[in-house]
């Protein structure tokens, strides 16, 4: 996961929850959304679909901790 000052405001962010169930990932849109941010995308089959579908996961580039 990047800090969000790490991603450019014109870059594409796709957020996702661990299962179809869970809804965090539609906050952290719109308040990704608030920040500036202006393509927040939602993927709605969460984090175990994503990866049977064999979309591609970013690496921790360092730990993100809450300001």
């Amino acid at each position: 996961m990047r800090h969000p000052r790490e991603i450019a405001l014109d870059e594409a962010v796709v957020v996702y929850c661990a299962d179809r169930l869970c809804r965090e990932s539609c906050y952290a849109a719109v308040i990704l959304a608030e920040l500036g941010y202006r393509q927040v995308y939602g993927y709605k089959g969460g984090l175990a679909d994503w990866r049977r579908q064999g979309l591609p996961l970013a690496a921790p580039s360092r730990a993100v901790r809450a300001a």
